[in-house]
């Protein structure tokens, strides 16, 4: 076994309790009246958010040598990712959730959370994956880390709206084009 095999492992079991905590909940999403699309659609984004890291998680077996600190830090994002989980699925889901008001007393949370999150995968690509600092994905980091702080500031449901819709149309726009395309080697 390969050190990025071993590492694999524990980064594949934290993301997968990610997905598990919040398909938990998605029936409770759409039972009741109490529904919020914008609230669905960060579930969901958070879900494809994890995938994607997955799939891309295959460019770090270029890694020559594992460090302690570098499994530490490329674990960390996992890590971070279940504790969005956590907030944005509570435990205690049930179809008389009322997911707007959920969303809203939990919103500062979600987005603090998401913004860190942009931060460590930007450190880990830089620092673990040794990519330049000025490499488009990190301008990208730029434009999430920058909703996710007009997320954190504002309680105007139309703006967060608007933000959730951006945040669909961005992640269309950099994974559509590569659905169809196989991993690299």
């Amino acid at each position: 076994m390969s050190q990025f095999e071993y590492i694999s492992v524990a980064v594949s079991l934290v993301l997968t309790f990610s997905v598990a905590r919040l398909l938990s909940g998605v029936p409770y999403l759409f039972l009741g009246e109490r529904g919020y699309w914008v609230h669905t659609l960060w579930c969901t984004l958070a879900t494809v958010n994890f995938a994607t890291f997955w799939w891309f998680f295959w460019n770090y077996h270029v890694v020559q040598t594992w460090t302690l600190g570098s499994f530490l830090m490329v674990l960390s994002y996992p890590a971070i990712c279940y504790v969005s989980t956590v907030i944005l699925m509570p435990a205690d889901a049930s179809s008389g959730t009322d997911w707007r008001a959920y969303f809203f007393r939990v919103r500062r949370g979600i987005f603090l959370v998401f913004g860190i999150s942009v931060v460590m995968l930007g450190a880990i690509t830089i620092l673990v994956l040794g990519a330049p600092l000025l490499a488009p994905p990190l301008y990208l980091s730029a434009l999430f880390a920058s909703i996710y702080l007009v997320g954190f500031f504002s309680a105007n449901p139309r703006i967060h709206g608007a933000l959730v819709v951006i945040n669909v149309l961005a992640v269309v726009s950099i994974y559509g084009p590569l659905i169809n395309h196989p991993i690299l080697e």
